[in-house]
């Protein structure tokens, strides 16, 4: 296996989720669709337009920092139930990385917890598009 069918591989079975943070998330997701043709989910509260054009969204029913952990927990858990592949959790704010800190263990079972990279970060060319 070369590594061409390695990465067409994780980016055909990977399904990235993208919490909170419009912009972001709103960057991430644009980058994602054109650079590997990926439309990422997106649970979050607001409006980006790169969201609109790049990912699926799924709107929370309050801000992240006023729900509770265990219903924004049961939302993810229950996303992630109907869903095959890998899935990626990208926290895209302060509130989303906090409470991916307090429900890591949790989260794991079911997500692989990435960050955002940032700029200069080597793994960086794995969702940004190449300009």
């Amino acid at each position: 296996m070369t590594y061409d069918d390695l990465t067409g591989y994780l980016y055909t079975t990977a399904v990235p989720v993208l919490l909170d943070g419009k912009v972001t998330a709103g960057r991430l997701a644009s980058e994602m669709h054109l650079r590997h043709d990926i439309r990422p989910h997106w649970f979050g509260r607001g409006f980006d337009i790169r969201l609109l054009l790049s990912a699926l969204r799924h709107p929370l029913p309050s801000a992240l920092s006023r729900m509770s952990d265990g219903v924004l927990l049961q939302i993810l858990l229950d996303f992630a139930a109907t869903q095959s592949g890998i899935l990626l959790l990208y926290p895209c704010s302060p509130e989303a990385e906090a409470f991916v800190g307090r429900n890591t263990e949790v989260l794991e079972s079911r997500y692989v917890i990435l960050h955002a990279p940032a700029v200069g970060d080597p793994l960086a060319p794995l969702v940004r598009c190449n300009r």
